[in-house]
């Protein structure tokens, strides 16, 4: 997934991919929506998008945005 010139090259893309940071909880939460509540993938991952928002706007650094 990475490569060794991403820092120079992506930057942005370099510091949201070291900005990731998914808990236990949140993985199994996920995996329950798709295993027994049986949403799809694309929903399970909308459905995480909105409900985590504050927690991944952290991810992506102000200077990277536009």
């Amino acid at each position: 997934m990475l490569s060794v010139k991403m820092k120079s090259k992506w930057p942005c893309v370099y510091k949201l991919v070291n900005n990731f940071n998914f808990s236990n909880e949140m993985i199994a939460e996920v995996a329950v929506w798709v295993d027994v509540d049986k949403m799809s993938h694309n929903e399970a991952a909308d459905k995480w998008i909105k409900q985590y928002e504050e927690k991944w706007k952290t991810w992506i650094l102000q200077d990277c945005t536009a």
